[in-house]
């Protein structure tokens, strides 16, 4: 059985190496002393700042993941796990797949930067002008950015992945991304938590691996831990594809009170109630994605959102999930 441990990563960030104010050890430090267990480097067109990254990172007692940010004037596409240049000027404004199968040629993840910003002329390049043909390509959507969150509108960057998740594009996982440039904080950045397999030895395996196998949960700082208790009584954690139905929302908050708990499924959303340890659930057909809000559900007022759980691949057919 696998060992999971939640790890707070902070995977989209910038130093001196592109357009950062930070150099690579000021980055790692600023953001470990803010909790960050993993930092990625993920610098605009450039890798000249990974071979200070994995020292910095030990030297703060954290794990380092290396990546780049693909960056064109039609949109950004960052490649964790990429530890070689790859030329951005070659790319077609028709087909943003190319850029995601380079990243997985060497070995990364290809993900969705801030798919839903505000674009020229308040922030050239940094909007979504592609146009994507097959969202398989892709491995994760980044649904909350929140460097400058007031560009960029992740209530419809999380629209964006819950209808890829209903049109059967359900192996996309959901991050945020600090989007680290050394800007003052200003109280509405997220974290990812990752649930890392103890099994992995090197901590960027285990982390693509985690992000990969969806395992993992964004929220507005501390962990609030998000499972699901199945027909045959098992725990399961965001990303599991397992026998049975769903019956219970497991619920730990981390010592936050009055949160209103919010489904998403293949049909619509619900609001569940205000969160407890434990609630029932009604049949999930297909998918269940569970999101937490401090009052009004309002992105605003998000506290944490899980990836997707994927309950009830018993029945055989041409079911999405059990064939995926």
């Amino acid at each position: 059985m696998k060992q999971i441990r939640w790890v707070n990563a902070q995977l989209h960030n910038h130093t001196v190496h592109s357009d950062g104010k930070a150099t690579v050890p000021e980055m790692v430090e600023a953001l470990a002393n803010r909790g960050a267990e993993l930092i990625a480097l993920t610098d605009h067109n450039s890798v000249s700042g990974h071979p200070q990254l994995l020292p910095a990172c030990r030297e703060k007692g954290v794990h380092g993941l290396r990546g780049i940010e693909v960056t064109t004037f039609y949109g950004h596409v960052l490649g964790l796990g990429v530890k070689e240049y790859i030329d951005w000027r070659g790319y077609s404004p028709e087909c943003p797949e190319k850029i995601c199968r380079d990243i997985r040629k060497l070995g990364g993840l290809a993900g969705l930067a801030h798919p839903i910003r505000i674009g020229y002329p308040a922030v050239t390049g940094c909007a979504w002008l592609y146009h994507i043909s097959d969202y398989d390509a892709f491995d994760y959507i980044e649904i909350l950015n929140t460097s400058d969150f007031q560009f960029c509108r992740n209530d419809l960057a999380i629209e964006l992945w819950i209808n890829r998740l209903r049109a059967g594009n359900t192996h996309l996982a959901a991050v945020s991304g600090l989007d680290y440039h050394a800007r003052p904080w200003h109280g509405k950045e997220t974290v990812t938590w990752l649930g890392m397999d103890s099994g992995i030895a090197d901590p960027e395996s285990a982390a693509l691996d985690a992000i990969r196998s969806q395992r993992a949960i964004v929220c507005k700082d501390s962990l609030i831990r998000i499972e699901v208790r199945d027909s045959y009584r098992n725990r399961q954690l965001p990303g599991s594809r397992f026998s049975g139905t769903a019956q219970e929302l497991l619920l730990d908050t981390a010592g936050k009170e009055n949160l209103t708990v919010v489904l998403w499924d293949q049909n619509g959303s619900q609001i569940l109630g205000t969160a407890k340890p434990s609630m029932p659930l009604p049949r999930i057909e297909q998918f269940l994605v569970v999101a937490l809000y401090r009052g009004v559900p309002d992105v605003l007022n998000l506290e944490a959102i899980s990836n997707p759980f994927f309950p009830d691949c018993t029945r055989g057919g041409n079911h999405p999930v059990c064939n995926n």
